[in-house]
């Protein structure tokens, strides 16, 4: 198995097994618990989450790729909300966890750039992934992936939608500049894009190369038969011709 191929079922797995961790009830997490997947504190052993991945998988892994790294902190804000709030026994759905999840962060949020310093991007604009970092704890180097219940939460959007125009509007006082972060990641983004545009114009390039290919295959095989069918054609010529010559023993034709 070849990097890349390796690399696929290693995220296939990783994602598969992060799933399986997702509206737990609260016996369930204790369960995992006990087995040694899950810490006390309701986080990962990354040692443990590493070998039911599989594949290779090391837990520096899961700082590594940031897609992996916000789908654990994701799902170990949703264990801890149960162990911290759900009494045994009983099961909170999806729905609950998330409307208390949007709840803590809504109260949290009406703090920034009061008692908490907003980050504010090179663009003056409020810095969504600064923001998600210090709500987190996050390091802002790791290069952490912005939640999705901030696009998905209407109640969230419009409050961080709200903090945004009052940095616009130069009505927040309590700020921290992240300019250089967030060049940063604007680089990147624009590095990716280009690498994704160029692997797309290879990809066109190399699906017309093969269709061409496939064209001409299709072109030289109607040729081969075609050849054949005409050899096919000569050579029971021939064979006739020799059965006549044969039957006369002179080597003549008949007149």
């Amino acid at each position: 198995m070849n990097k890349v191929e390796l690399g696929r079922k290693r995220k296939e797995s990783f994602f598969s097994v992060i799933k399986s961790f997702e509206g737990l009830t609260h016996e369930q997490i204790r369960g995992h618990i006990a087995g040694g997947i899950i810490k006390k504190n309701g986080e990962f052993s990354k040692s443990a989450l590493a070998n039911m991945v599989g594949y290779g998988t090391e837990p520096a892994t899961f700082r590594q790729n940031k897609d992996m790294k916000a789908s654990i902190i994701m799902t170990e804000l949703l264990i801890k909300e149960v162990l911290g709030n759900a009494a045994p026994g009983k099961r909170k759905d999806n729905t609950t966890i998330g409307k208390e999840r949007d709840s803590k962060f809504l109260d949290w949020i009406e703090t920034v750039g009061t008692e908490t310093p907003a980050p504010v991007n090179h663009a003056g604009r409020l810095y969504k992934k600064g923001l998600w970092a210090i709500y987190s704890g996050q390091d802002i180097a790791d290069d952490i992936k912005i939640p999705t219940f901030f696009y998905r939460s209407d109640d969230v959007k419009d409050a961080i939608d709200s903090l945004d125009l009052s940095i616009v509007n130069n009505q927040v006082s309590n700020t921290i500049d992240m300019s250089s972060e967030s060049i940063a990641d604007d680089m990147g983004d624009s590095m990716t894009s280009a690498a994704i545009r160029k692997l797309k114009q290879e990809n066109k390039a190399l699906k017309e190369k093969v269709e061409l290919l496939q064209r001409q295959a299709k072109a030289w095989e109607a040729e081969a038969n075609a050849a054949s069918s005409k050899t096919k054609s000569l050579q029971q010529e021939v064979n006739k011709f020799e059965s006549l010559e044969r039957l006369m023993p002179s080597g003549k034709l008949p007149h």
